[in-house]
């Protein structure tokens, strides 16, 4: 079982945040915030990879679909914009 595990959540925004939680300390930190939406994040589902990895799709108003690959970074590795800033944020 990992020691910690990562929490997400969107808003009205087009704001997603994403949170450490530890599992020993029983507390969560705010890790990091995204803002790569143009308009709300409707809905976040994640793909656990492993232990370590995960992916994390969230779509939006206007027809945007992001995919993040959260590891030792968090990184978009999918987007329907035609042009984006590749995020790449240490975890």
């Amino acid at each position: 079982m990992p020691n910690s595990t990562f929490i997400a959540t969107g808003s009205e925004d087009g704001t997603i945040r994403v949170f450490k939680y530890d599992m020993k300390k029983k507390c969560h930190q705010p890790t990091y915030q995204i803002n790569n939406h143009a308009s709300s994040v409707r809905t976040l589902v994640s793909v656990q990879l492993d232990d370590q990895r995960a992916l994390l799709f969230s779509a939006g108003g206007r027809s945007e679909v992001l995919v993040f690959h959260i590891g030792m970074f968090i990184t978009i590795i999918c987007c329907t914009k035609p042009k984006y800033e590749v995020l790449r944020l240490k975890i």
